[in-house]
């Protein structure tokens, strides 16, 4: 993985190795998420998410270097740049030894090359999380967002408490009615390949 530079918003994604899928079951989704959760939730900010059974999708925010100095002990700025992907790195090795474990397999489960592209402007974010959001439809796993229960997409149609940028997010669409509008694929085609 290149090196992921505080105060930066990336889409990172990342595929399982030949015809391996990822998830099977539901527990081996939420397993992601807590992990991930409680290893990059520290020197990353989250706006968008997707899981699906052979790939998944992420658009975050390396934190501050002040953010990073109070969360993470360091002794120079090197390591506060190192450790996002050392982080990525730890989650799916951990995903990948869970996952070993309980179908009895050896050997790696995720791409070893993670695809990281900066996002470059408030349209490109927007676009992204839009992406992100309606990659279900067109890998064909569903024909609705409301039908894919692994994605962020249902996070901003709710008011429950959450560990996503939210309000920032919904800020890049104009709000959470045109957040909504802009989703609706049978309205629009905001939707192109990031």
């Amino acid at each position: 993985m290149r090196v992921l530079l505080p105060d930066t918003i990336y889409h990172i994604y990342n595929y399982a190795i030949e015809d391996e899928n990822l998830f099977i079951e539901d527990s081996q989704y939420m397993f992601f998420l807590n992990k991930y959760a409680t290893y990059l939730n520290p020197v990353v900010k989250t706006y968008a998410y997707c899981l699906m059974p052979n790939h998944f999708h992420l658009l975050i925010k390396i934190r501050q270097e002040a953010e990073l100095q109070r969360r993470i002990v360091a002794t120079d700025k090197a390591e506060y740049i190192i450790q996002a992907s050392q982080l990525f790195s730890m989650l799916f090795n951990q995903y990948t030894r869970a996952y070993n474990r309980h179908y009895q397999r050896k050997g790696s489960l995720f791409h070893p090359t993670i695809k990281v592209k900066a996002i470059a402007d408030r349209h490109e974010l927007a676009s992204t999380v839009h992406y992100i959001h309606q990659n279900p439809i067109h890998h064909q796993y569903c024909q609705n967002l409301n039908e894919w229960y692994w994605s962020s997409y249902h996070t901003y149609l709710n008011t429950k408490k959450t560990l996503l940028q939210k309000e920032e997010t919904l800020q890049w669409f104009g709000g959470s009615e045109a957040f909504k509008a802009a989703h609706d694929v049978q309205k629009n085609r905001f939707f192109k390949a990031a």
